[in-house]
């Protein structure tokens, strides 16, 4: 049995549900340490509390800031970050004394800083597993220019975070080449976990929505004219109003209620909606206002023909018919058997601990 360290983003729902996944894989065999902030930790000790080989440890986290229109600031999430960047030696020095006490036999990282680098510092191995390194991975010479140009932006923050991974491992529900340059990185689905791989797919008519942070006056007021039945994830309360009904963010809810439902109306998160195309759900997929990644995820959905994407002051009435009446053809294009991913990593894994790849120590200079 091997010991694993495993860091993660608290941002969204997709982190937290991509480790999920992968530690339900993993811990029948490993020992799982879990470092996670904020709403990844809540979602992660919560689904593992007294779990045997599985514990779960709070670290702080960087995070997005809005503004006052509910749209993503750079620059309010740089300055935040600065309290952030001024306390990770401190966190780093905590991380090396975990692993230098537990010594683990692989560190994996999801989009967190602060493990990769002390995992460098003590010389032990770590890999790469997320969905953003597929803006330095893929070549994404068919987005659109504008898309192109911020996809390289942004995609130069990634080396901020870590840069020497042993392995590269792309969780995405899109396949676009991978550069000419990229090395040693794997491309695999969305990691699909065992209660989403236990529901049966029904469509009881109503229209589920998530929006992580904000719910929007004119979508509601859209969806409120609707006589179908509308449920609505958000982080605020829970209650009806009409035809629509609010909930709190549960994981085991959620689940259930996509598997039921015709279509999702989401913000643009990779996790999600390779989840909705698992379960053959077609997909509204709503960036968040200034998300860049989530744009270019918005914009592959439109073109595999599973959904379409739509800025959210542009949505309504006359879009929404138009999307909810071409349902049955939107499904003919999800190809539910390319969907996950997360079989293929834990065989990775695996794979290379079994053959000792992961006990050499990295060559840090």
């Amino acid at each position: 049995m091997a010991k694993l360290f495993y860091s993660l983003s608290g941002e969204g729902r997709g982190h937290a549900a991509r480790a999920n996944t992968l530690i339900e894989d993993l811990r029948t065999d490993h020992e799982i340490v879990v470092y996670a902030p904020s709403l990844a930790y809540d979602m992660i000790y919560q689904a593992y509390y007294g779990a045997e080989n599985v514990s779960v440890i709070r670290i702080p986290g960087l995070s997005f800031q809005y503004n006052s229109h509910n749209r993503l600031d750079y620059g309010k999430s740089f300055t935040k970050s600065l309290d952030y960047i001024a306390n990770s030696p401190g966190l780093i020095r905590f991380l090396c004394d975990d692993i230098e006490r537990e010594k683990p036999d692989l560190v994996i990282t999801d989009f967190e800083p602060a493990l990769p680098r002390a995992a460098e510092k003590c010389h032990i191995p770590y890999i790469s597993v997320n969905h953003q390194h597929f803006l330095t991975m893929y070549d994404l010479s068919s987005l659109p220019i504008h898309l192109r140009i911020k996809a390289s932006f942004i995609g130069k923050t990634l080396k901020l975070f870590h840069n020497r991974q042993i392995k590269t491992v792309i969780s995405s529900f899109y396949f676009p080449p991978l550069k000419k340059s990229a090395k040693d990185v794997e491309q695999v689905g969305v990691f699909i976990n065992k209660m989403v791989r236990s529901l049966t797919p029904v469509d009881d008519g109503h229209i589920l929505v998530y929006q992580r942070r904000f719910i929007d006056k004119n979508l509601i007021k859209t969806l409120s004219a609707k006589k179908r039945r509308v449920i609505i994830y958000n982080h605020a309360y829970h209650e009806k109003s009409g035809n629509i009904e609010f909930k709190t963010i549960s994981p085991f809810t959620f689940l259930e209620d996509l598997a039921a439902c015709s279509c999702l109306i989401s913000t643009a998160g990779n996790q999600l909606i390779g989840e909705a195309m698992y379960l053959g759900k077609p997909v509204i997929a709503i960036p968040e206002p200034d998300n860049y990644e989530q744009q270019i995820n918005a914009y592959f959905l439109a073109q595999s023909g599973a959904g379409i994407d739509c800025e959210i002051e542009q949505i309504n009435a006359d879009i929404l018919d138009a999307f909810i009446a071409n349902i049955p053809a939107f499904r003919t294009h999800i190809d539910k058997d390319r969907v996950p991913g997360n079989t293929a990593v834990s065989g990775l894994i695996n794979s290379m601990l079994g053959s000792n790849d992961a006990s050499i120590p990295m060559d840090i200079a």
